[in-house]
């Protein structure tokens, strides 16, 4: 079998970096330790900002339900009003119905129950004085 030789292969010396890579170099590694000695601060400011936001947000939301809620109540207003006057006159009107049903089985009102009652009495306090 034949042996191949491999050529040696070059290794490169690495140079010095020039004077502007050292320097750029230096400038990000102050920009790195400026951002965080700023950021720290500024995450501060930011938190501070935001809790700020967030209790005039919350005072908003607050004022805007109960104008809202108001708004609302001032509309359904006239509706109840109507709605427990057609309750009412219904209530009546079954009343009134099942009242001459009633009648009609021969059974009392209440209105004339009382009326009996009424009369019963004025008898007892007759009975009563006659004695």
């Amino acid at each position: 079998m034949a042996t191949r030789k491999v050529p040696a292969k070059k290794t490169k010396m690495i140079k010095r970096p020039a004077p502007a890579a050292g320097s750029a170099w230096l400038a990000g590694v102050g920009a790195v330790s400026l951002a965080r000695k700023r950021g720290e601060a500024l995450l501060g400011r930011l938190i501070t900002e935001g809790q700020h936001r967030q209790s005039q947000a919350r005072t908003f939301v607050r004022e805007a339900r109960a104008d809202a809620r108001a708004q609302v109540m001032g509309l359904l207003a006239p509706v109840r009003g109507r709605f427990n006057r057609r309750i009412t006159k219904a209530g009546k009107v079954a009343r009134v119905g099942l009242d001459h049903a009633l009648s009609r089985l021969g059974v009392p009102t209440k209105a004339e129950v009382d009326e009996l009652a009424q009369r019963v009495a004025a008898l007892s306090r007759r009975l009563k004085s006659a004695k």
